[in-house]
């Protein structure tokens, strides 16, 4: 019984972990060597979880999701469950609020992996 939240806790950081790492990593790469002024925007839009604090964001992805907002119902009949207060909604929560850290740190470990390596990497077949 005491350890029912310590494993939904880390049930929760491993999914989060899981979703944002394959979601982010490609993302850091793309931003890291972009040259167009899409990536500004892209990077604004990804931290603004940073600007926006925890209950506000978790308010709007209540009133986003709940089954009387406007994405809540949609989701409900096409992926056959609800969001609000269930689990995939907590993981969509800690991936919202999360993704400014991992893409952040992912993206300044991209950018340190200099040009030259990677072009040796695919002249060796990687």
């Amino acid at each position: 019984m005491e350890a029912a939240p310590f494993l939904v806790s880390l049930r929760l950081g491993a999914w989060v972990t899981a979703i944002l790492l394959a979601l982010c990593f490609p993302l850091a790469w793309a931003l890291a060597r972009a040259r167009g002024g899409w990536a500004i925007w892209v990077e604004s839009l990804a931290s603004l979880p940073l600007v926006l604090s925890p209950t506000v964001l978790g308010f709007y992805l209540l009133v986003l999701l709940s089954p009387r907002g406007p994405l809540g119902p949609f989701l409900q009949s096409a992926l056959g469950f609800r969001l609000a207060f269930s689990f995939p909604g907590i993981v969509l929560g800690g991936c919202v609020s999360g993704l400014p850290f991992m893409l952040g740190a992912l993206k300044a470990g991209v950018s340190g992996v200099g040009r030259s390596l990677v072009e040796v990497s695919h002249s060796l077949g990687k």
